[in-house]
């Protein structure tokens, strides 16, 4: 994504519960870090599940949104990205490298 707040896209596992709904709830946590917010993961299980009932239906995956919530706060720390899209860029010109 390239910041366009308008953009939208579809997120569609086999069941469209289970991975799909943890994949969006990893994105909106990176979402809350870019913004300097601490990601309230329940709360963020909660709205997708008002769409998909069986989102997240497993403790561990709550366990990996927080280990992935958790991971890219440290990496965005470790690389001190001032724009948020300064952690992306980077990860683009270490793989180009």
């Amino acid at each position: 994504m390239t910041g366009d707040s308008d953009a939208r896209v579809l997120v569609h596992c086999g069941a469209g519960s289970s991975r799909s709904g943890t994949l969006v709830a990893v994105w909106k946590c990176m979402d809350a870090i870019d913004s300097f917010l601490i990601p309230d993961v329940f709360s963020i299980v909660q709205k997708i599940r008002d769409q998909r009932a069986q989102a997240v239906n497993k403790p561990e995956l709550y366990e990996y949104i927080y280990e992935c919530a958790a991971l890219y706060k440290k990496e965005r720390e470790s690389l001190n990205a001032s724009n948020p899209y300064d952690f992306y860029d980077a990860g683009l010109q270490s793989s180009r490298t």
